[in-house]
C-alpha cells in the first residue's frame, strides 16, 4: 500500500510539472488537429474505397444479391395483379398500340405505391418483352414518338415495338424541386429525388428501391401475361442505374442494356446524394454486379440499346418513318407529381407505423434474459459500422495547455487505425491525493465544436452561452474530465467523409466509436482514473453521440444526453414540422434503417441498466417537449419495469439549446459516487 501511494505521489509530482502528460511522448506542431483528424479519415477512406471498388468476384453471389436488395429496401413483397389498368389510349403507329397504364406495386401501412408508364403493344406475334427506363428529363411519350424532342433513330421504344416486342416505358423521377418546394410545412430546395431519398433511407427503404420495385412488379406481370417470352430491361442515365440493379436482383431479366451510367466505383460518393446506398461497394461493385448478371447478356455504352434485342433473340429493325397517330394526351408533369406525392405518402405511412415495426424487430428481446439483448447490440454495431484495421504502434502524445488554480490540462493525440487518430483535452484537478482514483466525465461538444470551447470559450459568445465552459466546471467540481474532438466539424469536409464511408458500410460514427474506444483504453490505464466510474455528457451532436457511443462502449457507466433526445424517426423524416431534418442542410443525418430498428428509446434500452438522464430546454429548437416526453415515457417505463426507476430521469429548464448543468451535475455526482470539493 505504501509503495502504491508513493507511486501515485511521484506520478502527481511529475504531472504538476509543465510538459507532456506522464507516460506520453511530446506532442509537437501547431496545426489544426481537427483538420488533421479529418485529413487522416479521408486518406483512410480513399484507400478503402479504392480497395473495395477493385475487389474481384465474390464466393457467394446469392449473399451479395440479398445484401443489395436489403440496402435498396427491395422487400419482394409486391402486390399481385392480373392486368395493369389501361386508363388512356395514347395512339398508334405501324400497328403498334400505345396506352397509358398503371399497376399496383406495394401495399403497406395502409398506403399504396403504384407504377405508371406507357405500354407499346405490337401487332402480330409477340417475340419479346422489354422494360425501358429513360433518363430523367425524357418522358415515355418521347421514346414512343408521341411527343416531340427525339429524332426517329432515338425513339428506341417504338423501334422495339415494331420488331414484335411489348415495351413498357417507365418515367424516372426527376431532379427538379417543383413539388418539394410546396409539399411540406416549409419550402424545400431539395430535388424530388433527394427529398424521397432522405426520408426513405431513414426507414430502411430507398428511392432506387421504390423504382426497382416498380420495374420488378412489371416483370411479375409480364412473366404471367406471356410465359416463356423473354424479358429484357434497358435504361439511360438514372434509368440505366435502375436497369442494372433490377437485372442484378432478378434473373428473369434475360438481357440488360445500360447507357450513361457507370457501375459503382471509388468515385460513387461524388454522385448525386440520392444514389447513396449503404455498403454498396462491399457487395455490388462493378465486378460483383457483373457476376450477379452473368451468364445473361449485358451491353453497356451508346450502342447498348441496339444490342438488347439480340440478347432476347430478336433482330432490331431500322427506324420507322411512319408518324404516330396521337390519341388522348397525357400530362407528364402531373404524372411526375403523382409519382412523387405517392412515394412521399407511402414513406410517411411507414414513418407512422415505425413504432410497431420497431416493436416487431425487437420481439426477440426478453428483459428477464439479459443475454437476448446482445444480438441487438451487435446489430447496432453493424448499423453504425465497425472500423476495421489494427492499432498503429505510435505512442500517445500530449502537451500541456492549461494551468488554472483548480486543474491542469493537456492536449492528447492517440493513434487509432492507419492515418486515423483521436484527439482531445484531458483536465486533471490539482487536489488529487496520493493513491486516489477519481471518476472521469467525457464532455462532448456539438456540431462544429472543439474541446477548447468547453474549457475556455474566450471571446466566442455563442460557445460561452451554449456550453457554459462545462468541462472546466466539472473539473473545478473535482471530476477528471476528458473532452474529445469528434469528427463533425469543418462543414462539408466531415459530410464528405460520411459520403465516402457509407458505400463501405460505415458512418462517421464508425470513426467516433473507434476513437472513443482507443481513448477509453488509454484513460483506464491512468492511475488517477477509476475505470468503474466514467460518465458521458454531451450536447447537441454530443447528445447524438450520447445516444450511440455508450451502447457500444460499456465503460460509460452514467450518461447525460442534452439537446438531442427526441422521437428521432419523426425528427429526421417529418414534413409536418419546421424543425425536421427534411428542411435543413445536414444531409449526413439519415442513418439507413434507423426508423425501423433503433429509435432513441431502443438506444436507451441498450444503455440500461446504467443511469440515463435527458436534459431538455423548453425553448430548445431541436424539437418540442411533447415529442421528447413521448419518447422518454418509454424509457422511464423500461427502467421502472426493470426495478430501477431511479436510474432514468429527465430534467427540464426554461432555456434554449445549451448546457444547463445543475441537475446533470448532481446526477453525475450521485451515480459516479462523487462528493464535489465545494461540498466537502
Amino acid at each position: 500500500m505504501r509503495i502504491a501511494k508513493l507511486t501515485h505521489f511521484l506520478w502527481i509530482t511529475v504531472m504538476l510539472q509543465a510538459g507532456p502528460y506522464p507516460g506520453t511522448a511530446p506532442l509537437a506542431g501547431d496545426g489544426d488537429q481537427a483538420a488533421l483528424m479529418l485529413d487522416g479519415m479521408h486518406a483512410w477512406l480513399d484507400r478503402e474505397l479504392h480497395t473495395a471498388a477493385e475487389a474481384g468476384r465474390a464466393a457467394d453471389v446469392g449473399a451479395n444479391r440479398e445484401a443489395l436488395a436489403a440496402a435498396l429496401g427491395v422487400t419482394g413483397k409486391r402486390a399481385r395483379f392480373l392486368e395493369p389498368e389501361r386508363y388512356r389510349a395514347l395512339g398508334a403507329a405501324g400497328g403498334v398500340k400505345m396506352w397509358a397504364i398503371r399497376w399496383p406495386v406495394l401495399s403497406e401501412a395502409r398506403a399504396e405505391l403504384t407504377g405508371e408508364g406507357v405500354l407499346l403493344e405490337p401487332a402480330g406475334e409477340l417475340r419479346c418483352q422489354v422494360v425501358a427506363l429513360p433518363n430523367f428529363g425524357l418522358e415515355p411519350e418521347q421514346l414512343a414518338g408521341l411527343a416531340p424532342g427525339l429524332p426517329l433513330e432515338e425513339q428506341w421504344a417504338r423501334r422495339w415495338a415494331t420488331a414484335g416486342c411489348s415495351v413498357l416505358v417507365l418515367p424516372v423521377l426527376d431532379r427538379t424541386s417543383t413539388w418539394s418546394a410546396s409539399l411540406g410545412v416549409r419550402p424545400s430546395a431539395l430535388s424530388h429525388r433527394e427529398y424521397i431519398y432522405r426520408m426513405s433511407y431513414q426507414m430502411g427503404r430507398h428511392l432506387i428501391g421504390y423504382e426497382v420495385e416498380k420495374v420488378l412488379a412489371a416483370v411479375d406481370w409480364m412473366t404471367r401475361h406471356a410465359p416463356g417470352i423473354p424479358i429484357g430491361v434497358a435504361g439511360e442515365g438514372d434509368g440505366g442505374m435502375l436497369a442494372l440493379f433490377a437485372a442484378a436482383l432478378d434473373d428473369r431479366l434475360r438481357s440488360v442494356a445500360v447507357n450513361g451510367y457507370e457501375a459503382p466505383d471509388e468515385t460513387v460518393w461524388q454522385q448525386p446524394l440520392d444514389r447513396n446506398v449503404f455498403g454498396l461497394l462491399r457487395y455490388a461493385n462493378r465486378a460483383k454486379l457483373r457476376q450477379m448478371i452473368e451468364p445473361r447478356t449485358m451491353a453497356e455504352g451508346a450502342g447498348a440499346a441496339g444490342l438488347l434485342l439480340r440478347g432476347l433473340g430478336v433482330n432490331e429493325p431500322p427506324p420507322a418513318g411512319e408518324p404516330a397517330v396521337a390519341g388522348q394526351q397525357t400530362d407528364p408533369g402531373q404524372r411526375q407529381r403523382r409519382q412523387f406525392v405517392e412515394m412521399v405518402n407511402f414513406t410517411q405511412a411507414l414513418v407512422r407505423a415505425a413504432d410497431g415495426e420497431r416493436a416487431r424487430y425487437w420481439k426477440g428481446y426478453d428483459r428477464s434474459k439479459p443475454e437476448t439483448l446482445e444480438p441487438y447490440r451487435e446489430r447496432f454495431a453493424e448499423f453504425i459500422g465497425k472500423l476495421p484495421g489494427g492499432r498503429p504502434a505510435e505512442p500517445v502524445r500530449s502537451r500541456q495547455i492549461y494551468d488554472t488554480p483548480a486543474f491542469q490540462g493537456w492536449e492528447v493525440k492517440l493513434p487509432v487505425a492507419g492515418e486515423v487518430f483521436a484527439y482531445g483535452i484531458l483536465l486533471v484537478p490539482k487536489d488529487m491525493k496520493p493513491g486516489e482514483r477519481r471518476p472521469l466525465v467525457v464532455a462532448q461538444h456539438g456540431l462544429e465544436g472543439r474541446p477548447q470551447l468547453l474549457v475556455d470559450p474566450g471571446k466566442d459568445e455563442y460557445s460561452r452561452l451554449t456550453y457554459g465552459a462545462f468541462a472546466a466546471r466539472l473539473a473545478e467540481r473535482g471530476f477528471i474530465v476528458y473532452a474529445p474532438q469528434n469528427p463533425y466539424i469543418l462543414g462539408d469536409r466531415f459530410r464528405q467523409a460520411q459520403r465516402k464511408a457509407n458505400p463501405l458500410g460505415l458512418t462517421f460514427f464508425s470513426f467516433a466509436a473507434a476513437q472513443h474506444r482507443r481513448t477509453l483504453d488509454w484513460l483506464k490505464t491512468l492511475p488517477v482514473v477509476d475505470e468503474t466510474r466514467i460518465g458521458f455528457y454531451g450536447l447537441s451532436y454530443g447528445g447524438f453521440s450520447a445516444m450511440r457511443l455508450p451502447v457500444l462502449l460499456r465503460e460509460y457507466s452514467a450518461v447525460v444526453c442534452s439537446g438531442n433526445f427526441n422521437e428521432w424517426t419523426w425528427k429526421t423524416t417529418s414534413i409536418d414540422v419546421p424543425f425536421s431534418y427534411m428542411f435543413t442542410p445536414e444531409y449526413e443525418m439519415p442513418e439507413f434503417g434507423q426508423g425501423s430498428r433503433f429509435g432513441h428509446f431502443e438506444m436507451a434500452r441498450m444503455i440500461a441498466p446504467r443511469p440515463f438522464l435527458v436534459e431538455r430546454g423548453h425553448r430548445d429548437g431541436v424539437g418540442i417537449d411533447e415529442w421528447v416526453a413521448y419518447e422518454f415515457a418509454k424509457v422511464a417505463r423500461h427502467y421502472r419495469e426493470a426495478g430501477i426507476p431511479e436510474r432514468a430521469a429527465i430534467t427540464y429548464f426554461d432555456g434554449i439549446h445549451r448546457i444547463e448543468g445543475t441537475e446533470a451535475f448532481r446526477f453525475l455526482d450521485r451515480w459516479l459516487r462523487w462528493t464535489p470539493a465545494a461540498q466537502k
